[in-house]
């Protein structure tokens, strides 16, 4: 089980963190409005950190192999707005202790069909 959002930053040493207009306006595309910046730093704080193996099984598909190869860290971390799953993808900035909000995934057709969850094998489990 991942670490929370707040506690990340903590043990990562981060001196600040930044929410993108990009992940803001993602969010909205998901949750029907355009939270803040200081509620999108409320979700995070409490949202639980996802492996790769995880986010894979919860049907998205990130690409975090292609970004490791090339050197760029990244992590992922779930919260609901409401009832809507959504995942932060959260990497560092140029500046060190500086962490970004870099973009926000939801819930969509493809990621509910590709999810082990939502699979006719995982319902008979």
């Amino acid at each position: 089980m991942g670490i929370v959002g707040n506690r990340f930053l903590e043990l990562s040493g981060a001196k600040s963190f930044i929410v993108t207009t990009h992940a803001l306006e993602r969010m909205r595309e998901f949750a029907g409005f355009r939270p803040t910046s200081g509620l999108a730093h409320v979700w995070f704080s409490r949202s639980r950190q996802l492996s790769h193996q995880e986010m894979l099984q919860l049907g998205y598909r990130p690409s975090y192999e292609h970004r490791r190869a090339e050197g760029i860290k990244s992590w992922y971390f779930r919260f609901f707005v409401f009832a809507d799953e959504m995942v932060a993808v959260v990497g560092e900035g140029e500046i060190p202790g500086e962490y970004i909000w870099l973009t926000t995934y939801g819930r969509n057709l493809q990621n509910d069909q590709l999810s082990m969850f939502g699979s006719p094998a995982m319902a008979m489990a």
